[in-house]
C-alpha cells in the first residue's frame, strides 16, 4: 500500500510538471492531405519534389504548438508569407522546427513583423493564417508544412512530417477542417482538452531515467578507485593474518592461488561496468530479442517506458477527439456513454502511468544496483566477509531477472496493440465548417459534401439542395454513403449526382453548354461530375422559373412525388440539422453521435489494456518472491 501511495504522489508531481513545461497544441486542428510528401507531376508553379505536406484549409489560425520562437519571412516559393517556427528548450522536441508556408498576407504582420529575428512566443499563440490563395502556385487554399528535425530553417524537410504532425495532435484523415479566422489576431480557443500534454508525463519518466542512468555511471567513475584501494588493502590484510597464522611460513601454491584471485578481483572491478552492461543487461536483449524475433521493437518501451505510456494515449486520443468535437447540445445528448469513455480513459492512463514508473523504478534499481555492488565485490576476496557481496551480486541477479521478465510482458503488450486502431470507430467528429457556417459534417468516403458547397457557391446555387440530391442519388439518402457509383444498371447514370450523358446544362458564368464536352471527366472525376450536376440542375432551374421544387422533379426526368418529397425530406434534415436523418442508422459515422456498441467496443478494448497493464505491474513481483535469495561466492 505505501509503494502504491508513492507511485501515486510521482504520478501526481510528474503530472504537474509535465503539463507545464512540456504542453503541447496542434498547430491547427487538421485538414485533408492535398499534396504528399515526394516527386509529383508539376501544376501552377509547383517544384517537382515536395518537400512537406499541403493540408487543405482556409481561413484557419497557425497556433504555437509549444513555447519556441518564430521568424517571419517572404518568398522563397512559398506564397505570400511563411513562417518557421523552432521548439523551445523545455519542449520534448527541443530546437527541432517546422516549416509553414503558403499563408496569408496577415501573417506578415503577427508577432512583431518581419524583423528578420527570432521571436520568442507561447504555446497557443496566434503566429500565421490560411487565408485565400495565389493561384500563382497553388489551386486552392492550403498550408504548406515542413518538417526539419535537425532545426534547419530551409532545405529538404523529414520524410516524417505526417508522423510528427499526428504527433501533436492534429487530424490528417479528411474527416476535420479547420476554421476558425475571424480577420483579426484574436480566435476562439475552443474546448480546453488536450491529450497531447500527457506525453510530457513520459517524458519526464524518460529524463528521469536518462538522468539516474548518468548518476550511476559516475558513481562507478568516482567509485572506482576507492574499490581498487579497498581490494588491495583487503587482500594485504588476507596476506598478513594467513602469513601470522601459519608461523610465518607460506608456501608457494597457497601464495599464487592467493595472487590469481586477486588478479581476477582486480579485473572484476576494473570492468564491473562493462560486465553490468554486457552480460546482465545484454541478458536481458537477448532473452527479449530472442522472445520478440528482429524486430524487438518493445525493447525501447523497457528502456524507455514513456513509448508504451504514449502507444496507450494514442490509441485512447480517438475517442476524446470525438468527444472534444460535440457542442453543448451533442455532449448533453451523449453524456450517457461520454462519462464512460472519460472515467475508461483516465483509468487506463493512470495505470499505464504507474505501469511506466514501475518500469523507470525497475531499472533505476538495476543501475543503482549494478553501481554500489562494485564497491562490495573487494569484500569476496576474503572468505569471512564473501557474504557481502553475495547479497549484492545476487540482488542485481534479481534485478536483471525482473526486467527480463518485464521484457517479455512488455513484448506481449506490444505486439497485442501494435496493430490496434479506435480511429475508424470514432472518426467521425463534428468538423469546425458545421459548428461555425452549419455546413453538415463530411463524413463521405471523399470528401464530397466541402466539393459540393464550394461548387455550388461559384454556380449561384442552394448548396442545400445540391446535396439533398446527391444524399439521394448516391447515398441512400445519407451524408456517409454518397460516392461515385458506376454505371448504375447500365442506364448511363454515372457518379455522386448520377449525371445522364448527352444532357446540357448552365456552367458556372451562365452560358450554356453541353456536359460531355464542359466536363469531360465526370464519369470518373468527382468535381466534374458535381459540376456536371449542378450545371443539369441549374439549367433544369431556369426552366421550371426558378422553381427549386419543380427543379428538382425535372432533375430526376419527371415531376415524380416520391423522387422529390424524398430529396426535399434531406433537404429539411440539412437546414433544420436533423443529424439523427442525415448519416447512417449504424451511427457509426454519425458525428453527433456515440453509440452503445461503440461504448461496449471501447470499453472490452480499455479493459484487455487494463489487464495487459496489471500482468506487467503483478507477475514480475509475483514470481521474484520465489526466486529471492542471495548468490554463493567460491
Amino acid at each position: 500500500m505505501k509503494q502504491l501511495l508513492k507511485l501515486l504522489c510521482i504520478s501526481l508531481l510528474l503530472l504537474c510538471s509535465s503539463i507545464s513545461v512540456f504542453a503541447i497544441t496542434p498547430p491547427f486542428k487538421g485538414g485533408p492531405i492535398t499534396s504528399g510528401y515526394g516527386p509529383r507531376s508539376i501544376d501552377v508553379g509547383a517544384s517537382d519534389f515536395h518537400y512537406g505536406l499541403d493540408i487543405g484549409i482556409d481561413d484557419t489560425y497557425i497556433h504555437a504548438p509549444a513555447d519556441g520562437y518564430v521568424l517571419h519571412d517572404v518568398g522563397g516559393g512559398f506564397g505570400e508569407a511563411h513562417i518557421i517556427f523552432w521548439f523551445g528548450e523545455n519542449t520534448p522536441y527541443k530546437n527541432q522546427s517546422l516549416l509553414f508556408g503558403d499563408l496569408g498576407d496577415d501573417s506578415n504582420y503577427m508577432n512583431g513583423g518581419l524583423t528578420g529575428e527570432r521571436v520568442p512566443v507561447k504555446e497557443g499563440d496566434i503566429i500565421g493564417v490560411v487565408h485565400g490563395f495565389d493561384p500563382k502556385v497553388a489551386d486552392g487554399p492550403h498550408a504548406h508544412i515542413e518538417y526539419h528535425p535537425n532545426g534547419e530553417t530551409y532545405g529538404g524537410g523529414s520524410e516524417y512530417v505526417g508522423e510528427f504532425l499526428k504527433s501533436l495532435g492534429m487530424d490528417l484523415s479528411g474527416n476535420v477542417y479547420s476554421k476558425d479566422y475571424n480577420g483579426s489576431g484574436e480566435h476562439d480557443t475552443g474546448i480546453p482538452w488536450n491529450v497531447q500534454a500527457l506525453m510530457g508525463i513520459g517524458n519526464s519518466i524518460n529524463d528521469t531515467m536518462v538522468k539516474f542512468q548518468g548518476f550511476a555511471s559516475k558513481a562507478y567513475d568516482n567509485i572506482h578507485t576507492y574499490a581498487l584501494a579497498l581490494l588491495i588493502i583487503l587482500f594485504a590484510t588476507d596476506i598478513v593474518f594467513l602469513i601470522i597464522l601459519s608461523g610465518f611460513e607460506l608456501d608457494l601454491m597457497t601464495m599464487l592461488s592467493k595472487l590469481v584471485k586477486l588478479g581476477i578481483f582486480i579485473f572484476l572491478v576494473n570492468h564491473w561496468k562493462d560486465i553490468v552492461n554486457t552480460i546482465f543487461k545484454g541478458f536481458i536483449t537477448l532473452v527479449g530479442t530472442s522472445y520478440a524475433g528482429t524486430n524487438a521493437n518493445f525493447l525501447n518501451d523497457v528502456s524507455q517506458p514513456q513509448l508504451l505510456l504514449q502507444k496507450a494515449v494514442n490509441l485512447l486520443n480517438p475517442a476524446l477527439n470525438k468527444i472534444a468535437s460535440f457542442g453543448a447540445r451533442d455532449f448533453i445528448s451523449n453524456i450517457g456513454t461520454i462519462l464512460p469513455i472519460y472515467i475508461l480513459t483516465f483509468l487506463v492512463i493512470g495505470i499505464f502511468i504507474l505501469v511506466a514508473l514501475y518500469i523507470m523504478i525497475c531499472y533505476l534499481e538495476f543501475y543503482i544496483s549494478g553501481a554500489l555492488s562494485i564497491i562490495t565485490v573487494p569484500f569476496g576476496i576474503l572468505h569471512w566477509s564473501k557474504f557481502i557481496p553475495e547479497g549484492f551480486v545476487g540482488h542485481l541477479t534479481s534485478s536483471t531477472i525482473k526486467l527480463m521478465l518485464i521484457s517479455v510482458l512488455v513484448g506481449l503488450t506490444t505486439i497485442a496493440v501494435k496493430d490496434v486502431t479506435v480511429t475508424e470507430m470514432f472518426s467521425a467528429t463534428v468538423s469546425a465548417t458545421e459548428t461555425t457556417t452549419g455546413v453538415p459534417t463530411d463524413t463521405s468516403s471523399g470528401g464530397y459534401v466541402g466539393m459540393i458547397y464550394e461548387e455550388a457557391a461559384r454556380f449561384g446555387v442552394d448548396p442545400a439542395v445540391i446535396l439533398a440530391i446527391a444524399m439521394h442519388e448516391s447515398g441512400g439518402d445519407t451524408i456517409d454513403g454518397i460516392h461515385m457509383t458506376p454505371n448504375w444498371e447500365g442506364s448511363g447514370a454515372q457518379g455522386i449526382m448520377q449525371t445522364m450523358p448527352g444532357q446540357d446544362g448552365i456552367d458556372e458564368n451562365g452560358n450554356q453548354v453541353h456536359i460531355d464536352e464542359a466536363y469531360p471527366g465526370y464519369q470518373s472525376d468527382p468535381r466534374q461530375n458535381i459540376r456536371a450536376g449542378i450545371a443539369i440542375f441549374k439549367s433544369k432551374l431556369d426552366f421550371a422559373d426558378g422553381d427549386t421544387i419543380k427543379a428538382i422533379g425535372y432533375y430526376y426526368g419527371s415531376l415524380t412525388e416520391s423522387y422529390t418529397s424524398e430529396v426535399l425530406a434531406n433537404y429539411a434534415a440539412i437546414t433544420g440539422r436533423d443529424f439523427s436523418k442525415l448519416y447512417s442508422s449504424t451511427g457509426h459515422k454519425n458525428p453527433h453521435k456515440i453509440t452503445t456498441e461503440q461504448l461496449v467496443t471501447f470499453l472490452t478494448f480499455c479493459t484487455i489494456l487494463i489487464a495487459l497493464a496489471l500482468l506487467i505491474l503483478k507477475v514480475p513481483e509475483k514470481l521474484m518472491k520465489h526466486l529471492g535469495g542471495q548468490i554463493e561466492l567460491p
